[in-house]
């Protein structure tokens, strides 16, 4: 039996059936959303290098929130193309874009990573972007 027969048989959608990855052409591989197992197995592996490097290994530091996109500034580095291009297509096919991380400055917040997932959903019209903000972790008095 063929694949596309077996999708059929066993109720996939075609939409789903039809979805791929979504790739640029430095490397990165993002699983589409309707590939929910991959999709979700991809988040849970980007959330852990982000707690890593950005939380010393404690996710308590990383608090989730939804970012008006107006309100992020600081994506000072140099926009690759390839990476910008892939997370416009993700925004404009309203894919949702991987989280980035800020810390609040008092009167919005520092993007300390995902200058190019900001810069595409600005391009793509996004309002909101998921995030974490980096907070200091909590220190008891001695």
């Amino acid at each position: 039996m063929r694949y596309r027969d077996m999708a059929a048989s066993t109720g996939i959608k075609k939409a789903e059936r039809a979805a791929k990855d979504w790739k640029s052409t430095d490397g990165i591989t993002i699983p589409h959303h309707t590939n929910k197992v991959a999709r979700r197995a991809w988040d849970k592996k980007f959330h852990a290098q982000l707690v890593e490097h950005f939380g010393y290994g404690n996710s308590a530091r990383l608090k989730p929130l939804r970012l008006p996109v107006a309100q992020a500034t600081g994506g000072n580095m140099p926009v690759n193309k390839s990476r910008y291009t892939l997370y416009t297509k993700m925004a404009r096919a309203g894919d949702p874009l991987p989280p980035v991380v800020v810390r609040r400055n008092g009167t919005g917040y520092n993007l300390l990573d995902g200058n190019h997932r900001q810069a595409a959903a600005q391009k793509a019209g996004l309002t909101h972007l998921n995030a974490y903000e980096l907070v200091d972790p909590v220190t008891t008095k001695l």
